[in-house]
């Protein structure tokens, strides 16, 4: 008579248990049957090192909201940001003025901390560019002669960790790419390629090749992919090159390159120049494709490149094309005759465009209109925490809360 009731208590926490277990099974079934999804840092031009400017993150444009505006004190129009460590990375375009360097926090857009470049020779810096982000350093590079160096600082405290000297002879670049343990970066007084230690700034290799600037090279496990009149694909780990594939359809148009290479999903290399957009094959060392296209001299001429699908905004249109063949499949008219100015950051449901106009979020699969807008614009850039940041021409960094 006493055992009856434990019994019936036995018995009901086995089918409470197992009630749990399957539970448990069934959830850790669907956490399974789910691709898990590793966001990274947007840690160099176009946001990774295949310079793709895809980050695979869901974006509802009914929940986007404005975190914060920051006016900051600067000489000129500001670069495209770097993100990581929960900081922005922002520095301004100076001409022979005085250059900064701001490290924002993501969370509330306030100072973490800040410096201040000058020339000892001309008073103010000749050049500085975008920064990148690595292993806990902000990086940034200056331009001129002596001046031409890669500064890298403590991400949380802005302490300067190193100052490397770079050849160069008045050229401004594109932020630095950032692989493994080391930056790879445009350079060198007659033109080239540098790879240097991102801990310690101590260089790694040098390599000549043709002297054109506003570049940065595209880098996957192997090598280093650097694009002027041809391409050149370089040993990552000692900079030796290891074939150059040949562009017969080259067009000069000045000395400025205005892209970085884009690594493809299909085994080559995409880059424009002046009016071509250009598809490298790395199997066969040749041209794959060649489609027409509007860039501009010394401007950003940037594609971005998502599941198959390239973007590249000009003018007032985006145009979208097949990556297997860069034949164009549909085409993205800013509204009101609106210039674009910025590359396609793009996600897995939309993508982002500034113009003069303001900054547009556009549904991928629609293709018209748009479905969110911001008075804010210049250049974009999306960080792990879905925050897109939009540096402008007047000093002042928007950041839109658009993903988690």
């Amino acid at each position: 008579m006493t055992q009856a009731p434990r019994a019936r208590l036995v018995r009901r926490a086995f089918v409470l248990a197992c009630a749990v277990s399957l539970n448990a099974h069934a959830a850790t079934e669907a956490v399974a049957d789910e691709k898990i999804v590793h966001l990274a840092d947007w840690a160099t031009h176009n946001g990774n090192a295949r310079h793709t400017g895809y980050v695979p993150m869901i974006t509802k444009p009914e929940t986007f909201f404005v975190k914060w505006k920051k006016k900051l004190k600067v000489s000129g129009a500001l670069n495209i940001a770097a993100t990581g460590g929960g900081n922005a990375y922002v520095s301004d375009q100076v001409y022979f003025q005085t250059g900064h360097l701001y490290a924002l926090s993501l969370a509330d857009g306030s100072i973490v901390w800040s410096h201040e470049f000058t020339s000892n020779t001309f008073g103010g810096i000749p050049s500085m560019h975008a920064p990148a982000f690595h292993n806990g350093m902000a990086v940034v590079s200056t331009g001129g002669h002596e001046d031409a160096a890669l500064w890298g600082y403590d991400a949380a405290t802005g302490d300067l960790k190193f100052r490397s000297q770079i050849s160069a002879q008045w050229e401004t670049y594109l932020a630095p790419t950032p692989f493994a343990n080391t930056l790879y970066m445009n350079g060198g007084y007659y033109g080239g390629a540098y790879g240097f230690n991102s801990r310690n700034g101590g260089q790694r290799w040098f390599t000549g090749l043709d002297q054109y600037d506003h570049w940065t090279p595209a880098v996957d496990n192997d090598y280093v992919y650097a694009y002027t009149t041809h391409l050149d694909v370089l040993d990552r780990r000692t900079g030796a090159i290891v074939k150059t594939i040949a562009d017969p359809g080259f067009e000069w148009w000045g000395y400025s390159v205005g892209c970085a290479p884009v690594l493809g999903d299909q085994g080559e290399v995409l880059v424009t120049n002046a009016h071509r957009l250009v598809s490298f094959d790395l199997a066969t060392n040749s041209i794959n494709w060649v489609q027409p296209v509007d860039a501009g001299y010394y401007a950003l001429n940037q594609i971005s490149l998502a599941n198959g699908i390239i973007y590249y905004g000009k003018g007032n249109f985006v145009t979208v094309r097949k990556e297997s063949s860069g034949k164009q499949v549909a085409l993205w008219q800013a509204p009101a005759g609106a210039t674009i100015e910025s590359a396609v950051v793009v996600t897995k449901n939309l993508f982002f465009v500034s113009t003069d106009a303001g900054t547009y979020a556009v549904d991928r699969e629609a293709l018209t209109g748009f479905v969110w807008k911001n008075a804010s614009h210049g250049q974009l850039s999306l960080s792990r925490e879905g925050v897109l940041l939009i540096t402008s021409a007047d000093g002042v960094v928007t950041a839109v809360q658009v993903g988690s």
